[in-house]
């Protein structure tokens, strides 16, 4: 669903990652030249199907997973901590973008993206 989301909504070169070497990565992006500022800049995506709270060592280790210069994101079902909030807020390091299940829930209602029974069913990240 997440890969598809990111393609419906305008990033391109979208590839699901191996999961023995994802380092945490579960998905690598580019903004399309739509968004021309930031059209090469890479962007590394984990996703979190969870029901549990998303915590500040999962923001953490997304940051020391990131490629040089990569914008880095957290997509979760669920919520996360105000220590994961703040970690990925922190003055002096690399910002995370941290997306919960309802902000989730208002981009795919926003992108007028229709989620097929396949989605529901199986997953979060699909692989082609």
């Amino acid at each position: 669903m997440l890969q598809d989301l990111l393609k419906h909504t305008g990033f391109v070169d979208v590839l699901v990652t191996r999961f023995s070497q994802d380092g945490g990565i579960d998905i690598n992006a580019r903004p399309s030249s739509r968004a021309w500022p930031i059209q090469r800049l890479p962007i590394q995506i984990q996703a979190k199907r969870w029901l549990h709270t998303v915590g500040r060592r999962e923001v953490a280790e997304l940051r020391g997973s990131l490629q040089p210069h990569a914008a880095g994101c957290i997509v979760t079902t669920s919520h996360f901590s105000r220590a994961a909030i703040a970690e990925a807020e922190e003055s002096g390091k690399v910002p995370i973008t941290l997306i919960d299940g309802y902000q989730l829930a208002g981009i795919v209602n926003h992108s007028k993206m229709l989620l097929h029974p396949a989605h529901v069913a199986t997953g979060f990240v699909d692989e082609d």
